[in-house]
């Protein structure tokens, strides 16, 4: 464990910050300052909400706040099976997958601060890769074809900052 983090942590227990209102120390709030300020800026812009006013994050109130078009909820409330079936027959193209799920889980994330990493280029040039193998093959690339996923990483990924 590095110095760094070990004084954090040893901060964070000593003072039992998790459960106090105490403020965080000019350099812990600093880094968490950047880190939010990072996941802001890699948030589809047509997404950031400049106030939240606390109604929950569920498909009518997306619709009603024109926060998500009608489509676009219907492929976030599609299950995997589903949007794949509706993937193989093109009813929806991987490009409109990850851009219904990137407005969702950045408005997801505006809400609850549940991001560490956004990588919305990374996925829609993965899109549009299988939006061509699709118009090309005529078949899905494979059994995820287009499905959108989350990971709860503990650790770095190549080419990706950790935060745990």
């Amino acid at each position: 464990m590095t110095n760094s983090l070990h004084s954090t942590l040893r901060y964070i227990t000593d003072t039992n910050i998790m459960n106090s209102s105490a403020p965080l120390p000019d350099y812990l709030a600093e880094r968490a300052k950047s880190i939010k300020a990072q996941i802001r800026d890699s948030l589809p812009p047509q997404t950031l909400l400049s106030t939240w006013d606390g109604h929950p994050l569920n498909p009518t109130t997306l619709i009603e706040y024109s926060l998500l078009k009608p489509r676009q909820v219907e492929i976030v409330s599609l299950d995997a099976i589903d949007l794949i079936n509706s993937l193989r027959e093109k009813k929806y193209t991987a490009v409109e997958v990850v851009e219904a799920y990137f407005y969702s889980a950045s408005l997801a994330h505006q809400a609850t601060n549940c991001l560490t990493f956004f990588d919305g280029d990374g996925a829609l040039e993965q899109a549009r890769e299988l939006d061509r193998y699709l118009q090309e093959k005529g078949d899905v690339k494979g059994p995820l074809h287009g499905v959108v996923i989350s990971i709860k990483r503990m650790s770095s990924s190549l080419g990706t900052k950790g935060r745990g």
